[in-house]
């Protein structure tokens, strides 16, 4: 029985069919390496290694000043761009946005951009705890490469002029100086054909020049229409802090209800509800009174059976508006909206500024066939499509305010330098430069130095860094009194904070495939290095001390009974990023003993990997694409492992 996979926002970076990622641009708030390697891995389909030994620049991300550096390493193939400089023009950097490039495989000139807007993090905790939404939408091309359906194209084209406008304010010199620049230029252009197609009113906005509340009603008319509505729903993971000597309507609220109201587009009396977090709501726990005189109703957030053991705070902000009559369980003339913006003051109703407003994105769009549901809106009465509910109002006593939103932590800006390259020796080590084009307008301070691997600057030779020892992906820099910050190392062929595809032995073959979907978590197998260095390993392979002694036999039927036990409680929907993992992890066994022993003894031991009970149904034979590409894996594993055309065990030849 396959697994239920539930998407989540991770899923969204997977390649449309025909094509495979090439660049990307992140906005966000915040964003941890757990998200970002498992974003990337889907992205281009290459695990954390094979990114690394690549060196290319694959998704780069703007976040918040206050978010911590995360460094090439920890995320090979996604480059976490830093601010340029104080001041910035916004309080918080809070939007949640990607615009992702993906080139068609038939045709390279042929480009699907896809549009994401979130209203949670890029972070693990978004993907394990959180209730959150997202809109998606992609600017395709027809036969001829143009760009198809008009509004799509907007859409797609306001968000990308977001993006342009940060990246004015971030430091991007890596990219344009690695193998990455041609892949962001190719995605300007096939950006330029998207806006020569773009007709239409966006129904993406932000609040670099008007605040979110001023702009709804006017996206409302436009693409849901006129009219008063007599259900409106809002809900938010943080709303305004209370503290009112006394307590009245919250002020967010009450405004978008007369906003709204003031614009003819709801109704004098209408059904209204407020969707929060019981045990963390601010101002709505000590204005319950006010808020139940008003007849609103206060509620919990709807959660999917399938989350009903696995605790998710409400995390999503939206506004969902639309007619109910007595007659029809249609959802009258709907619309709504979800982005980054909380219903507070700084996210809601002040435009973007240093000092009050933050910088939000959002959408308003007008979903169509919805129903009311029993517990909450649904689309042909199975797919939820917020977290509303409506068969019970929350009891004031369990009301609480919670925690203040944390201060921001202090900001990370850019260094003056953006990257180093390397030059090898004729012995070991080599030097390290800064390049023309990676140092700024001013001159480098007094103050800057690069570190070695014990945190001690370098010796200098002139304009170089002498580097002892094997060439470092990165490295870290220090300038001024006290800054320091990493940077990437370009080699000589161009390629950023590049590092070997690194052997896996059996034993960490299992645990990477085991795992999945979460990403590995420690690619390179550093608790091996030691094992490996002695002949030894967890799983006993040179019998050495503590060593198990399993026979290659034994151990690669654990590892052939765990990939069937896995894959055969997959979903279809995951079979695409489970091929890429199997793929990549066996590709990276090619030398381990176990599989020399394999060709030694005359066997292919991927055989019993093509028989119907080691597959899921939808992938048990060649009739089915998924079948077909399943093969074509295996296939390609055992031509690398140099074992096809070799007996499958059990066989006689």
């Amino acid at each position: 029985m396959a697994e239920l996979h539930l998407p989540s926002l991770v899923d969204r970076f997977e390649p449309p069919k025909g094509y495979r990622g090439s660049f990307g641009w992140i906005i966000g708030y915040s964003a941890d390496a757990h998200f970002l390697n498992a974003a990337a891995e889907r992205f281009v389909g290459e695990t954390n290694s094979q990114r690394r030994y690549m060196g290319r620049i694959r998704l780069a991300a703007m976040l918040d000043p206050g978010t911590p550096q995360i460094t090439p390493l920890e995320t090979p193939g996604v480059l976490h761009l830093l601010y340029r400089k104080p001041p910035h023009p916004f309080q918080l950097l809070h939007a949640k946005v990607a615009i992702l490039g993906y080139r068609c495989e038939d045709n390279p000139d042929h480009w699907c951009v896809r549009l994401i807007v979130s209203t949670g993090n890029w972070t693990r905790q978004t993907l394990e705890e959180s209730l959150d939404l997202v809109w998606t939408v992609a600017a395709e091309p027809d036969e001829f490469g143009v760009p198809k359906d008009p509004q799509v194209c907007a859409d797609v084209i306001e968000a990308w002029d977001l993006v342009a406008w940060l990246r004015e304010r971030f430091d991007t010199r890596a990219l344009k100086s690695s193998s990455t620049a041609l892949d962001v230029e190719e995605l300007n252009a096939w950006m330029r054909r998207v806006r020569r197609q773009a007709v239409g009113k966006p129904r993406f906005f932000d609040s670099r020049r008007a605040t979110l509340l001023e702009q709804i009603p006017e996206l409302v008319k436009h693409h849901a229409g006129e009219g008063a509505r007599n259900n409106l729903h809002l809900g938010s993971g943080f709303y305004e802090q209370g503290g009112a000597e006394v307590p009245m309507l919250p002020e967010v609220p009450r405004r978008i209800v007369v906003s709204l109201q003031d614009e003819g587009l709801l109704t004098k009396e209408p059904e209204i509800s407020l969707t929060v977090n019981p045990d963390s709501c601010q101002a709505i726990a000590e204005a319950h009174a006010a808020i139940e005189a008003e007849n609103w109703d206060i509620r919990e957030p709807w959660i999917a059976p399938e989350f009903q053991n696995k605790p998710r705070s409400l995390h999503a902000k939206f506004i969902f508006s639309a007619s109910y009559r007595k007659n029809s369980d249609k959802c009258l003339q709907a619309w709504a909206y979800l982005g980054s913006g909380n219903l507070t003051n700084a996210g809601f109703l002040r435009r973007m500024s240093a000092q009050r407003g933050n910088l939000e994105a959002g959408v308003v769009f007008a979903p169509e066939d919805l129903t009311w549901g029993e517990e909450t809106v649904e689309i042909d009465g199975r797919k939820s499509i917020l977290p509303l509910r409506w068969d019970r109002a929350v009891e004031p006593s369990v009301l609480q305010p919670g925690d203040p939103m944390p201060d921001r932590p202090e900001p990370t800006y850019a260094p003056p330098v953006a990257w180093l390259e390397w030059k090898p020796r004729d012995r070991d080590g080599g030097w390290l430069s800064i390049p023309k084009s990676a140092q700024p307008d001013a001159q480098l301070s007094e103050g800057f130095n690069v570190l070695d691997d014990d945190a001690q600057p370098c010796a200098r030779d002139g304009e170089y860094f002498i580097w002892r020892g094997a060439e470092p992906a990165e490295v870290r820099i220090i300038w001024g009194a006290s800054k320091s910050a990493v940077v990437p190392v370009c080699d000589r062929f161009g390629m950023l904070a590049r590092g070997p595809m690194p052997n896996l032995e059996i034993d960490v073959a299992i645990r990477q495939l085991l795992s999945f979907p979460q990403p590995p978590e420690d690619d390179e197998a550093e608790d091996d290095d030691v094992a490996s260095q002695t002949g030894t390993s967890s799983m006993g392979q040179g019998g050495g001390a503590g060593s198990t002694a399993q026979s290659p036999i034994r151990q690669m039927m654990e590892l052939i009974e765990g990939i069937a036990g896995r894959q055969t409680m997959l979903s279809a929907a995951q079979w695409q990023h489970w091929l890429i993992r199997l793929g990549s992890t066996l590709h990276q066994m090619q030398d381990d003993r176990t599989v020399a022993a394999f060709r030694d003894l005359g066997l292919n031991p991927l055989a019993p990997l093509m028989e119907a009970p080691f597959r899921p149904d939808f992938a048990a034979n060649a009739d089915t694409e998924h079948g077909r590409t399943y093969e074509r894996v295996v296939g390609n594993i055992a031509e690398i492992w140099r074992v096809d055309g070799l007996a499958g065990l059990g066989e006689v030849k």
